[in-house]
């Protein structure tokens, strides 16, 4: 449990492609606490109170987090963390990746159009994690074994 986080061999993935009706990730609004802060400040939060509890040098590894999202939600989910310095987190060891976006179809398997030139797309969300983790961040995660 705790030895393999203090040793960094862990990945957390945090899905923040759920977005409100401005495309702005809900992970990134008010959370409507008394506090203000975003549930994904609350999630590092508690990310980086497990690293403290685990950790046994006073350098301790920081796991890898990796945060999904879509086009739509990467500027604003960038900029939120830019301005909240990556709520205290390791920048080497927190990576934002996009979703792919895949076609929307109907119960027919016809594909949807959402203007009359282009089709009509959302993310793939949380299943396309295994597709980045094998493809895209492997190298990364090699490194830093």
């Amino acid at each position: 449990g705790m030895s393999v986080v203090a040793d960094g061999r862990v990945t957390i993935v945090l899905d923040c492609t759920a977005r409100d009706a401005s495309n702005v990730p809900v992970a990134i609004l008010d959370a409507g606490l008394p506090s203000k802060k975003c549930m994904l400040a609350l999630y590092v939060e508690r990310l980086l109170r497990l690293q403290f509890l685990s950790s046994k040098t006073e350098t301790p590894e920081y796991p890898l987090v990796l945060i999904l999202t879509d086009s739509l939600g990467r500027r604003p989910l960038d900029r939120c963390l830019e301005i909240n310095e990556r709520f205290g987190w390791s920048r080497k060891s927190m990576c934002v990746v996009e979703a792919a976006d895949l076609p929307v179809c109907d119960s027919e398997g016809q594909m949807q159009l959402g203007s009359r030139e282009t089709l009509l797309q959302r993310p793939s969300g949380s299943a396309s994690v295994l597709e980045l983790l094998q493809n895209r961040f492997v190298r990364e995660l090699q490194a830093r074994q």
